[in-house]
């Protein structure tokens, strides 16, 4: 499979403290952003992502839309559910980033 195409279907949502990697709207790896490890236990791999709520929401108000940075992205699994702090940049992960979540 050729490589320019597979990098563009993974992005990274980076929070203040974390980056959630995605493969579509799959979260594929969980990554602490200060010490650069990976959290193979987290709750949010292989959940999906599914909305995004903008600042000052809350859960009985409207207010989802496009995960964008400034709002905080909505991914859900089986049964559960987690809310992201809020998305500061929506980055291409690097090649090494991608390349670790595959080979599991």
């Amino acid at each position: 499979m050729h490589e320019g195409r597979e990098r563009r279907r993974h992005r990274a949502l980076l929070t203040r403290n974390t980056e959630y990697h995605f493969r579509g709207l799959t979260c594929v790896g969980v990554r602490d952003r200060r010490t650069g490890c990976w959290d193979g236990l987290h709750p949010a791999l292989f959940m999906r992502a599914t909305t995004a709520l903008a600042e000052g929401w809350s859960w009985g108000r409207p207010g989802a839309g496009k995960i964008l940075p400034g709002t905080r992205a909505v991914l859900k699994g089986e049964g559960n559910g987690i809310v992201t702090s809020p998305i500061e940049e929506i980055i291409r992960p690097p090649k090494a980033a991608v390349e670790w979540y595959l080979s599991d």
